[in-house]
């Protein structure tokens, strides 16, 4: 902005936030796909999560995954197929609570949020302990499987004209707006 380079580095943008469609040039940014999935250190070793509805041909690989079982793979279809059916403004008026405790009722086991949501959600909302916004979680959860991830210098200086009017904008969204409630 005004000839500095705000971010620098490794980026992600999920193309599936409604204001980020709004305000950015997705063209100009020279946005690149990442394959669907994660990398996690756990039980001495780098274990891989493959995201099966977005990458042919991996079933198998996401079945076998020593990150959840069967159910809880289940688990995670059926709030994909929740998520998918609902509009926004139904996720940002559903009763707040942490994200840890929503994960618990949908019945994911401690050992899969632990391997899982904390470091990836952690990561996303800056809160390992998932006491975040349920409504944040559900929201990106609805914006990850939605559009491919893209990537590659991602940078507030590339953004549209470069121009400080479209960074001020897109901070002043109603997205950027929304504050959970803490309890």
């Amino acid at each position: 902005m005004d000839g500095f380079l705000l971010d620098r580095g490794f980026q992600v943008l999920l193309t599936a936030y409604p204001e980020a469609r709004a305000v950015l040039d997705y063209a100009a940014l020279d946005l690149k796909k990442f394959t669907p999935g994660t990398l996690s250190w756990f039980a001495g070793r780098m274990n891989q999560l493959v995201d099966p509805w977005r990458t042919p041909g991996a079933w198998m690989d996401s079945l076998r995954s020593d990150f959840c079982t069967f159910r809880g793979q289940l688990r995670i279809a059926r709030l994909r197929s929740r998520l998918r059916r609902k509009s926004i403004e139904e996720i940002f008026s559903r009763p707040e609570r942490f994200t840890k405790d929503a994960l618990q009722a949908l019945g994911f086991s401690q050992e899969f949020i632990h391997r899982f949501f904390r470091p990836f959600f952690g990561g996303i909302l800056l809160d390992t302990e998932l006491k975040s916004s349920s409504r944040m979680f559900e929201f990106i959860s609805k914006c990850f499987p939605k559009e491919i991830l893209p990537s590659r210098r991602v940078a507030w200086a590339r953004f549209p004209h470069n121009s400080p009017q479209s960074f001020r904008r897109f901070r002043s969204s109603e997205c950027a707006r929304r504050r959970p409630s803490r309890r």
